[in-house]
């Protein structure tokens, strides 16, 4: 109940101050406060707060720059999907990198399949050849079937 109390408080709130405030509860040791935070975050992403939300993709705690690439993508903010291809980019974490393409897969659109695509590339692993499969079906584009390897690299 306190809980509820306090977010609905912060989410009254000024935007940038709020999420200046909430951002270091991401490194909370305590899991209820990330999730405030998190949530907190997810809703207060707006054009004024992005510079704070880049600084966060920049952490080097990689659960922080996940936490913060959930938070954008269930955002509605505009400036979200200038942020997400940069991470899909930019980043060297598998993690951050998956979740990145997920979000464009979701509020992309064909001009970024050439992008996802090239995540794949950087990344030799089932998950992001999972992640990038089905971001690039909803983005329209038909997925290029691999052949499956098997434990040494032959073909199955």
């Amino acid at each position: 109940m306190v809980r509820e109390a306090i977010v609905g408080s912060l989410l009254s709130c000024d935007t940038e101050e709020v999420v200046q405030e909430v951002a270091p509860l991401l490194k909370s040791e305590d899991a209820s406060q990330r999730s405030m935070a998190f949530d907190v975050l997810a809703y207060k992403a707006d054009e004024k707060a992005l510079g704070i939300f880049e600084a966060l993709l920049h952490d080097a705690d990689r659960d922080v720059r996940v936490m913060t690439v959930h938070a954008l993508g269930r955002s509605s903010c505009p400036g979200v999907l200038c942020l997400l291809r940069k991470v899909a980019v930019e980043d060297q974490d598998i993690n951050v990198v998956g979740a990145a393409v997920e979000y464009i897969g979701e509020i992309g659109n064909l001009g970024d399949v050439e992008l996802v695509q090239q995540c794949k590339q950087r990344f030799d692993h089932p998950y992001l050849d999972f992640v990038v499969e089905r971001a690039l079906t909803r983005l329209g584009e038909s997925p290029v079937k691999l052949p499956a390897k098997g434990f040494k690299g032959e073909e199955r």
